[in-house]
């Protein structure tokens, strides 16, 4: 919703009532699944940051989830399709090519 409606530019009348809604959309979801607790001015102050600034603490967010994968949940079919993955290379280890050469082919293909 917000990635549509910044492409079409709300005029600044819209923008305060925008704001507002999602203000109590993001409140809403986190009440919901306890992520955080957070004042509607918080969320406001994080709505009111550039795209530039938004980006960047969505970054700052994304690492933080980085630095630590062993918490990212892993689906049974996503850890059956690694272990079949992991099977197949051990019988046949030399049939691996490096990245380097994958990317290459890869832009050839372009």
């Amino acid at each position: 919703m917000r990635l549509a409606l910044a492409r079409q530019g709300p005029p600044a009348h819209a923008r305060r009532s925008l704001s507002a809604a999602l203000c109590v959309q993001l409140r809403e979801i986190t009440s919901k699944r306890r992520l955080f607790d957070m004042s509607p001015a918080q969320i406001e102050e994080i709505l009111n940051l550039s795209v530039e600034e938004r980006i960047q603490l969505v970054e700052a967010i994304w690492d933080s989830i980085a630095d630590r994968p062993e918490s990212l949940p892993v689906t049974e079919a996503q850890r059956r399709e690694l272990d079949r993955r992991l099977s197949e290379h051990l019988q046949d280890p030399g049939a691996a090519r490096p990245w380097p050469e994958v990317r290459e082919s890869l832009k050839r293909k372009k």
